[in-house]
């Protein structure tokens, strides 16, 4: 009895889960979330090889569109870098109604 329950209670979600196809559910994940360690190995990479931190967005992408051919930059809304003191960057991203905020050192 316990199995047939729990057949019962999984089938739908498998089902529901199934009635997507893998590219509309790609397509809602890339539109609902960016990762932000995307943006941070970018971030560390132009800091290893400019030996300082971009001053914006554009300057980052503009730096892998130079030199990587086949580098694809993550979509934000918004970006915005602030260095700090300690010689660190914050950094605020927004894409959709996903938020992240960072420091690296």
């Amino acid at each position: 009895m316990r199995t047939l329950f729990l057949i019962m209670s999984i089938c739908p979600v498998l089902v529901g889960c199934a009635s997507k196809s893998p590219v509309d559910i790609r397509a809602q994940r890339d539109s609902a979330f960016v990762p932000p360690a995307g943006i941070a190995v970018s971030l560390l990479v132009f800091k290893r090889e400019s030996r300082r931190w971009p001053s914006d967005y554009e300057e980052l992408s503009q730096f892998f569109r130079d030199r990587y051919d086949h580098w694809e930059m993550d979509r934000y809304d918004r970006v915005v870098f602030t260095p700090q003191a300690d010689g660190s960057l914050e950094v605020f991203a927004v894409a959709g109604t996903q938020t992240n905020q960072m420091t690296l050192k």
